[in-house]
């Protein structure tokens, strides 16, 4: 509902509240694909740094192969 039907007033005899109990003790299985969708969704702009520099090492990976270097000439070493 709405802020405005969470009030006391909105309740009423036998009706009845449900709140979570929290054991800190109890684990919460998550899988890879909900663990990825939230870090993404949380903490999306360090996911998006760690995408970058992980491509950003596999380039420069990639143009340290001495195939690529022959590639590249002798000013771009």
């Amino acid at each position: 509902g709405s802020q405005s039907q969470l009030t006391l007033d909105q309740f009423s005899v036998g009706h009845s509240l449900l709140i979570p109990d929290i054991d800190p003790a109890q684990g919460h299985i998550l899988d890879p694909e909900v663990a990825d969708y939230f870090f993404h969704t949380e903490h999306y702009y360090a996911a998006t740094l760690q995408a970058i520099e992980s491509k950003l090492e596999s380039l420069d990976e990639a143009l340290r192969r001495p195939e690529v270097q022959s590639l590249l000439g002798e000013s771009n070493r």
